[in-house]
């Protein structure tokens, strides 16, 4: 079975980008996604700037001879290692898929669709789409717009748990 002729689902897509680009509910749950991004990082990020601080108070007594080398090793080795564990979650959470677009890049994306190369939209749809998973029912390849729009499932969010 073929999932539909790639024009019409091409633009059953097209469509519904555009109606994501343009519709304020869908840009305010695209902020809401980046916002709880935004706050799983901040306290890694923070962790890191204030054991980085630490260190370097460390780094400035061994660099003007005010400590041995061992004693360095001793006062920084749980910090090192608690500054690799929030790097770590942080790589960890940079994996995750969050969508990539502002309000201005929305406009623009919407604006220049009809004009957009394949290419282009392809790209602009991974932008747009970052972070869902939209299916399609399998069906004949000779079915109507409306019947592809309707095989068409609602765009799913793709969640990763956050390691703690």
């Amino acid at each position: 079975m073929t999932v539909a002729d790639q024009r019409v689902l091409d633009k059953a897509i097209g469509d519904m980008t555009l109606q994501r680009l343009t519709d304020p509910q869908q840009l305010a749950m695209v902020r809401k996604i980046q916002a709880e991004h935004h706050a799983q990082r901040e306290p890694y990020e923070e962790e890191i700037a204030r054991r980085e601080e630490v260190r370097s108070y460390w780094d400035r007594r061994l660099n003007g001879g005010l400590i041995t080398i061992g004693q360095h090793a001793e006062a920084v080795a749980e910090l090192d290692a608690a500054i690799a564990s929030a790097r770590e979650a942080l790589a960890h959470l940079a994996t995750m898929p969050v969508p990539d677009f502002d309000d201005r890049t929305a406009s623009e994306i919407a604006t220049g669709w009809a004009s957009a190369t394949p290419v282009q939209r392809y790209h602009d749809l991974r932008k747009v789409w970052c972070g869902f998973q939209i299916l399609v029912t399998p069906g004949p390849s000779t079915d109507a717009e409306d019947q592809v729009r309707h095989r068409i499932l609602r765009p799913k969010r793709i969640l990763t748990a956050v390691p703690q």
